[in-house]
């Protein structure tokens, strides 16, 4: 792992923040324009082609970051738990471990029952 990939992680979400940002202004401002222009001038249909363009990229923009950018700690455990799950200390000791412990809690749930 590199020390840009560190990076990525740490800034996973100020990125989402600031795309979710970006989206809610372009869209906001493009919708605040097209209304105000809207048949004032003879420009106004070029204004409302970069209205609908500038609606259009604040919603990918807001979509981006809301339902495909991950999260940091998503990311962490996309990156984390495959590996940590096929390691062979934990294929190994993670059984004998719950076999242990199941083991501790019936013997002391047992000790409850019986005063």
């Amino acid at each position: 792992m590199t020390t840009f990939d560190m990076w990525l992680w740490i800034k996973l979400d100020d990125i989402r923040a600031l795309m979710g940002f970006a989206g809610i202004v372009c869209a906001g401002a493009a919708g605040m324009v097209a209304i105000w222009h809207i048949g004032r001038s003879e420009a106004a249909s070029l204004l409302e082609k970069f209205c609908v363009t500038a609606f259009v990229l604040g919603s990918v923009l807001l979509l981006l970051s809301t339902a495909l950018l991950p999260s940091t700690k998503q990311a962490a455990a996309i990156m984390v738990v495959p590996p940590l799950l096929e390691s062979r200390a934990f294929m190994n000791d993670i059984p004998e471990l719950y076999g242990l412990s199941v083991d501790a809690l019936k013997d002391k749930l047992a000790g409850e029952v019986q005063p």
